[in-house]
């Protein structure tokens, strides 16, 4: 057994010395691998410190290059301001001469025309260079932030060049950046609106605010620092017990609003398909829905008015007296109608000048003479539909609560006098506020609204009970009357729907439907968009502008109706390829102007008219060879009706003829041309002054298209065929038709 142990232990020796070695050898080969890839770590180590060398060379370079760019655009901008500087020159001294040359007579109306020629081309150039400056001082300033970039560029500050690269890349990441401090934006965003700066600094007085923080304490169990405030502020808290934090909710509220509205100011640009034109008109409508306002710091109160001075009123000579009194005639019957307590309102008429000779005015004085016993029902009427062009909603309740809180008896006042002045004053108000729910609700936005049932709640029914029910009852009634349609003039029975065949299909087409069907179809459309339109739409006169802000206009839906039906006349007549077709095509829109006609839609008519006289039509002979005489006889009578001639002397005639025998649908065009008319004949303003008496001019459009307003057709809509009408109907441009004319018919 020991012998055995001993050979064991013999064998084992070489062994262990084997493995010893093996040990050794495979530790000298992971040394080599360690000692390579230190070698290799210490080449990289080298290879980033010359690259680190080299960018700092770079920057350094860079840097150099862009401090001699921005001296050169400071060259460049400097060069470009003094030739502003000479152009300013140059048009204030052509601008005399010109002025020189008109006041001398005839003889040098050709040298004042081209004076305005060479001043018209001076300001393009002007505009020309201020838009360069703009550019140039856009490219100084991300110059300059590229500069600090690299100056703050560090081996060590690696990341920060990698943050402004990244938020320069992707803007959204910017935007939510920006959205870590909501708070601070809504307190900068409030500072930009009225908010902040009256309507807020009259109600959130500092016992206001105090009375909001106590209740904030007490709510959150914190009585004792509550009552600490109440006695260093000395603050009378009342016990309230609510449910929430009123300080917290309105930060809430403000914080929601801002996000609203900052999301639109500062990520708008971020989205697709939305024009900036469409992006304006979604924020002002969000500005209005929040209920932000823009309201003039150096606005006057109602009652520190001066009395009636030409510096703010004035009346009508005695020349239009007796156009005036034209006027009053029109009125007799309903002032003989009014109550006792209007009639006893004309004492003093006959020593004050009658609000029918009022020329122009201040705002304060045209809503003092609204609720004052001059006010008559011609004026008041004019006043509240044409508000709107010369104040705001908000502004009118606003100036109607300055007015309502009449100020104290003054030092040696009557009493009796004082309370019989004030209680005539406020039944004005409230005469004036119903009059405005009741004709013109439908203007004013919600928000308004609440403020409004505020005010009837907090100050006119403590004082008087019955007129602040009578004034929540007619916006509860107003609101009622949004949501049920206009009673229907007459009385007989809707005719039956002429419906296609296919009316189910899914591939159902204008063309499918015949031309009586399709005529009462688009006449209930565009009826219901005529409807919709605004008086405050018609006396601001925003379809003017190339860019209208606010909420979408109804004006320019009928507008786009009713270009986007010519146009579709114009394309289906002149894109069938056989002339046989192309005359069928004119045929079926003749028989559809016979039915507008019919149905005293003058509107689609003109639009018929549009379509059939488009240049790429009007040139097609050989189609209007295969027309029938009957048909080109039917639209030559419709063309004489909306002839243009002695201020559309005809259609005028039918329109108002057509207005008796039942609905009509106005050719809105004419309306607007007469607004666009008086408004391009007077100013807004006069020294200052609203021009009121332009006002009455729109009254009287406005008014009549009113009473279009009021009528409805008797017909029944066809689901189907209302959706493919209130689709953007297929068409093409007039160029687009010019052409496709020209290739089906050539010229010989």
């Amino acid at each position: 057994m020991q012998e055995q142990n001993e050979k064991n232990q013999k064998q084992i020796i070489p062994l262990t010395e084997q493995l010893k070695e093996r040990k050794r050898d495979e530790k000298t080969t992971e040394l080599k691998q360690l000692m390579k890839e230190v070698e290799d770590l210490s080449n990289s180590y080298q290879k980033l410190r010359n690259e680190i060398e080299n960018k700092e060379k770079e920057q350094s370079n860079i840097r150099k290059q862009m401090n001699s760019t921005r001296i050169e655009y400071d060259k460049q901008i400097e060069i470009l301001k003094e030739k502003i500087s000479l152009y300013d020159r140059e048009i204030t001294r052509d601008s005399e001469r010109r002025k020189k040359f008109g006041e001398t007579g005839n003889l040098f109306q050709k040298g004042a025309k081209e004076f305005e020629k060479k001043i018209q081309q001076l300001e393009k150039e002007l505009i020309t260079v201020k838009k360069k400056i703009l550019d140039l001082e856009l490219g100084k300033e991300q110059f300059q932030m590229k500069i600090e970039s690299v100056i703050e560029y560090r081996d060590d500050k690696l990341r920060r060049d990698w943050t402004y690269r990244v938020l320069t890349k992707y803007p959204e990441i910017t935007n939510l950046r920006e959205r870590i401090n909501p708070l601070s934006r809504a307190i900068s965003l409030a500072s930009i609106y009225a908010g902040s700066k009256i309507g807020v600094k009259s109600l959130l007085t500092k016992t206001v605010v105090n009375q909001l923080i106590m209740q904030h304490y007490d709510f959150e169990g914190k009585s004792l620092i509550s009552r600490y405030i109440e006695n260093s502020t000395a603050t009378l808290y009342p016990e309230v017990n609510l449910s929430e934090s009123r300080l917290l909710l309105l930060l809430r509220m403000a914080i929601r609003d801002s996000e609203t509205l900052y999301d639109l100011l500062m990520s708008g640009n971020n989205r697709k398909n939305i024009s900036k034109e469409q992006q304006m008109n979604v924020i002002a409508g969000t500005i209005d829905e929040i209920g932000l306002e823009m309201i003039d710091e150096n606005d006057l109160d109602i009652w520190k008015e001066p009395p009636d001075n030409p510096s703010n009123i004035v009346y009508h000579t005695a020349e239009q007296e007796e156009i005036l009194q034209q006027l009053q005639q029109q009125d007799k019957q309903r002032e003989s109608q009014q109550k006792p307590e209007k009639q006893r309102e004309s004492h003093n008429k006959s020593e004050i000048p009658s609000l029918d000779l009022l020329h122009c005015a201040n705002i304060n004085k045209l809503v003092e003479k609204l609720t004052s016993d001059q006010s008559t029902v011609q004026y008041r009427n004019t006043f509240i539909m044409t508000y709107q062009s010369f104040m705001t909603p908000l502004q009118l309740l606003n100036k109607l609560k300055q007015r309502y809180n009449v100020p104290a008896k003054k030092e040696g006042e009557d009493e009796m006098t004082w309370k019989k002045n004030r209680d005539f004053i406020t039944i004005r108000v409230i005469s004036a506020l119903k009059n405005w729910i009741e004709t013109e609700f439908n203007d004013i936005d919600e928000k308004i609204v609440e403020k409004l049932k505020d005010f009837i709640r907090r100050v006119i029914k403590p004082e008087k009970e019955r007129s602040a029910t009578s004034l929540l009852n007619a916006i509860k009634d107003q609101r009622e009357k949004r949501e049920k349609q206009s009673l229907l003039r007459t009385t007989e029975q809707a005719p039956p729907p002429i419906v296609p065949k296919n009316i189910f299909h899914p591939k159902l087409s204008l063309s499918d439907i015949c031309e009586e069907e399709f005529a009462r179809q688009l006449t209930l459309l565009v009826s219901d968009l005529f409807r919709k339109i605004k008086p405050s739409e018609l006396a601001k006169q925003q379809w003017t502008k190339k860019k209208p802000t606010g909420k979408v206009l109804n004006i320019v839906a009928c507008f786009n109706k009713f270009n986007g039906f010519g146009r579709y006349i114009a394309t289906e007549i002149v894109t069938p390829k056989t002339v046989k077709e192309r005359a069928k095509a004119w045929q079926r829109f003749a028989k559809m102007g016979k039915h507008f006609l019919e149905l005293s839609n003058f509107d689609s008519l003109m639009a018929t008219i549009a379509g059939l006289s488009n240049n790429g039509v009007r040139r097609l002979k050989q189609t209007h060879q295969e027309i029938p005489k009957h048909f080109t006889k039917m639209f030559n009578e419709a063309k004489i009706i909306m002839d243009q001639k002695n201020g559309y002397h005809v259609y005028r005639e039918r329109l108002e003829q057509a207005r008796l025998d039942g609905p009509a649908m106005p050719y809105l065009g004419v309306w607007l041309t007469d607004i666009t008319r008086i408004s391009s004949g007077s100013s807004n303003t006069i020294k200052g002054l609203i021009n009121f008496s332009k006002r009455k001019q729109l009254y009287n459009i406005i008014s009549q298209i009113q009473e279009y307003q009021n009528l409805r057709y008797h017909f029944q809509s066809v689901y189907q065929i209302q959706m493919l009408l209130k689709r953007e109907l297929p068409h093409k441009n007039d160029k687009e038709l010019y052409k496709i004319s020209v290739s089906r018919e050539k010229k010989k």
